[in-house]
């Protein structure tokens, strides 16, 4: 397997610390990470994915981000089953663009560009985490924080209140499934079973021969 060069720098401490993207981004078959520029080392922004198919690494083609004149750092989340970018230029302003066709770069949009939320001075951190039903808000991760609910068209935003909350969290989308998880040990003991059962076939079949 070949492994780009860069791909070390995932585990460097003060990467996981600064950046929360020691887990990746699961969009498809493919688990994405980012490689936030380090102009000593000569790194620019990588998106980084490893197909667990194909199980080869691979670099994501970017957008074309806006010059704001401010250094940007970039990470990677997922939207309705999208690889989404969230361009953080310097914790003022968020872009958040949506690969709505995977690998394709021209399928990258911007779909709003957040600049300010009521009682949040800077964004250190933001990731959105679903769209509402009727499309209009999303429901942003703040500074390990809080959660709002912002909508893209309008610019409005409203706190998601959380009775006796933590001050500081992480959030997490799943999906709930009625499809129970195998146990280890169960699993081994019906492969031991079955095996038995094959054997004790083949003797009966080798005795009754």
């Amino acid at each position: 397997m070949d492994v780009p060069f860069y791909i070390r720098f995932l585990h460097k401490p003060l990467h996981q610390v600064l950046h929360r993207r020691g887990y990746g981004v699961l969009v498809g078959s493919a688990l994405h990470w980012v490689l936030p520029q380090r102009a000593m080392l000569g790194l620019k922004n990588y998106i980084v994915s490893f197909d667990f198919v194909a199980e080869k690494f691979d670099e994501v083609t970017q957008p074309e981000y806006e010059n704001k004149d401010l250094s940007y750092q970039v990470d990677v989340g997922v939207l309705e089953g999208n690889l989404c970018v969230m361009c953080n230029y310097e914790h003022v302003c968020v872009d958040l663009w949506v690969m709505k066709e995977y690998g394709v770069k021209e399928s990258w949009s911007r779909m709003f560009s957040v600049q300010k939320i009521r009682n949040t001075t800077t964004f250190g951190f933001l990731r959105p985490l679903i769209i509402a039903k009727d499309g209009n808000e999303l429901l942003l991760e703040v500074n390990d924080e809080k959660l709002v609910w912002y909508d893209w068209k309008t610019g409005k935003a409203r706190s998601v209140r959380i009775r006796d909350g933590p001050k500081s969290f992480g959030a997490v989308m799943y999906v709930e499934s009625l499809i129970p998880v195998d146990d280890p040990d169960e699993v081994e003991r019906q492969r031991r079973l079955r095996e038995d059962a094959e054997r004790e076939k083949l003797r009966s079949e080798n005795n009754y021969g």
